[in-house]
């Protein structure tokens, strides 16, 4: 168990044995009987502490692989009996401070025990066995007591640690103190498989024993010994999920009856680590953003930055995908936001809606191609880019879905961009395609209608003078603000449902989600809900429209709009912190790692 001294009160509750002290023998007491000429009480032995450690090899695990201490935990635990009868619950809360770790537990029907454990380098250290019925002489001479040392020892060996001396109280009345010996020793047993909330786990046991004999000052009376026995199974960063306490008296047998703690749930930071569908590996990344993009040529994400940023505003951040590690690029452009990916995955488009630009970058350095001025409004005047898509056969083909500044609607039409020319037809505005994405071919360019209750999904010929609306779909999705169109090996994906390209025949949805990116064919990643703090993933199989798994990530509880980016295998970004479902802009990126979103 957590709590050491936890094992320090159970040791002293076996029945009687302070009583047996006093009376001089009795009980379950392991009698020493004195063979000396009584010749007066025996005066308290000398103090002794001594530790005794393995001098073998150490594991090159400790404590803090085993025993999450970076968030607050809790752990939920039914205590069994040997017949696997539930006699109660228990449950175990710790908070994290500096250097420090508070570990409160509380068993059904007892007010709870709370200590505070020292973090240091030498491990988990209990400073003080105070409120433990022990006399204050006694826990003077015991001092700290290291309940995991880091890193452990080797499996098969037992460290202990040993103290004597004056117990600090007179138990029999007869002026002088009784004195003591405690021992603690630790034994590594190894790993074994056992049962945890949702299976099997493999854990590592730990048996910690502790050994209390009191030695009366009267000669002839009774040493009065007892013994706790904890068998602990820990789990890499679960902590303990299961625990069997025995106490024993002198004969060998059970004082009172053993009972075993079976670990029920776990939350560590708002986490279940042993929940297969909880993600654990998340990297949070302080990036305020209008837009990402992942560049798989180079394991690399790309982040436009608003002017408001101090320090790094205007331009982009560059983010490895592996480590989560941030750079900038010098300064592209007055509030750079939309972005697209080239065909070739050579050079990057972003739009700069503060010079209502459309810029031309290289890659990998971000050095400028070139850039072109996007029209104005006779009356609006500039336009800005609400989203841009990339051709996926030409790099020098780029679609913008243009949009007013200060009107609703903001659509102002769909315009198509060869070798950083403008092309004269573009598409209606008012009612139209505020996100866009290109078919397979480059011929068709898609949009959806995310601001009028029309909702229409929109096919558009690509043309050699620009772009032409051919087929119009209403009520294709009836959801506003949906930005999650976007081409997959099984269809256009379209918030949760999937139409066919060039027919747009509907090809099903996916029950449960609200908006689905696709990660590698054919899966898709899905949000439940567009705007909430509750932040569970779907991932589905687009060709069958089911759903393979249902992952859970942590939340701060702060309601967000949420976008999906799919990144390397195994891995999601996450744009969170939008604050309203209208806007775009994103104060946080995650990079979300699980082996269901391969």
């Amino acid at each position: 168990m957590l709590l050491l001294r936890a094992h320090v009160k159970a040791l002293l509750s076996v029945a009687g044995l302070l009583a047996l002290v006093a009376c001089g023998g009795g009980g379950g007491a392991s009698v020493e009987a004195s063979t000396a000429v009584d010749n007066g009480p025996r005066q308290p032995q000398a103090t002794v502490v001594r530790d005794d450690n393995p001098t073998a090899a150490r594991m090159a695990l400790g404590p803090a692989d085993f025993l999450p201490t970076g968030a607050a935990g809790q752990w939920v635990y039914n205590r069994l009996d040997d017949a696997g009868q539930r006699l109660g619950g228990t449950r175990i809360e710790s908070t994290p401070g500096r250097d420090s770790l508070q570990v409160v537990e509380t068993d059904e029907g007892f007010a709870p025990d709370s200590t505070t454990y020292r973090l240091d380098a030498a491990g988990w250290v209990l400073a003080s066995l105070a409120n433990t019925q022990l006399p204050a002489g006694a826990i003077a001479v015991i001092g700290e007591i290291t309940q995991y040392p880091s890193p452990f020892h080797g499996i098969g060996s037992t460290r202990v640690q040993f103290r004597s001396g004056d117990f600090g109280r007179d138990l029999d009345g007869d002026g002088v103190n009784e004195s003591f010996e405690f021992q603690f020793r630790q034994t590594m047993l190894g790993y074994e498989a056992v049962a945890g909330p949702y299976g099997e786990v493999e854990a590592l046991h730990i048996r910690d024993e502790l050994l209390l004999t009191v030695i009366p000052s009267k000669r002839g009376s009774a040493n009065a010994t007892a013994r706790v026995e904890v068998d602990d199974w820990l789990v890499k960063g679960a902590g303990l999920v299961r625990e069997r306490v025995r106490s024993l008296g002198a004969d060998g047998n059970d004082v009172f009856p053993p009972y075993t703690l079976a670990l029920a749930s776990v939350r560590i930071g708002g986490a279940d680590p042993l929940d297969v569908n909880a993600i654990s590996q998340i990297r949070s990344l302080a990036v305020t953003n209008r837009d990402l993009v992942y560049d798989a040529a180079r394991l690399r994400y790309y982040a436009s930055v608003p002017g408001s940023v101090l320090g790094q505003g205007n331009r982009i951040a560059v983010i490895d995908a592996a480590s989560g590690a941030v750079n900038y690029s010098a300064v592209v452009g007055s509030e750079p936001g939309a972005m697209a990916l080239a065909a070739d995955g050579a050079s990057l488009y972003v739009a700069l809606d503060g010079s209502s630009e459309l810029l031309h970058l290289a890659l990998p350095g971000l050095t400028e191609i070139g850039r072109v001025r996007l029209p104005a409004d006779s009356i609006f005047g500039p336009y800005v880019t609400e989203t841009l898509a990339a051709s996926p056969v030409d790099p020098r083909v780029v679609a913008v879905s243009l949009a007013y500044t200060g009107s609703s609607p903001r659509h102002a039409g769909v315009l198509l961009v060869r070798n950083l020319q403008a092309m004269p037809q573009r598409t209606a505005g008012h009612t139209g395609s505020n996100v866009i994405a290109f078919g397979a071919d480059g011929g068709w360019l898609y949009g959806l209608n995310n601001e009028t209750t029309e909702f229409g999904l929109r096919r558009i010929e690509v043309l050699a003078d620009g772009l032409a609306e051919r087929q119009v779909l209403p009520s294709a999705v009836p959801q506003f603000y949906l930005r999650s169109l976007q081409r997959s090996a099984s269809g256009l994906v379209l918030g949760n449902r999937l139409y066919a390209e060039g027919s747009l025949a509907p090809l099903g949805q996916i029950s449960g989600a609200a908006e689905c990116w696709p990660l590698a064919a054919p899966k898709l990643a899905c949000i439940t809900h567009t705007f909430g703090s509750d932040f569970d993933l779907l991932v589905a199989d687009a060709g069958r429209s089911s759903l393979l798994a249902r992952l859970h990530a942590p939340t701060d509880n702060q309601a967000s709009r949420r976008i999906l980016v799919a990144g390397p295998p195994g891995q999601l970004a996450v744009r969170d912190r939008i604050d309203h479902p209208a806007r775009n802009e994103s104060t946080r990126i995650l990079l979300l790692s699980h082996p269901a979103l391969n």
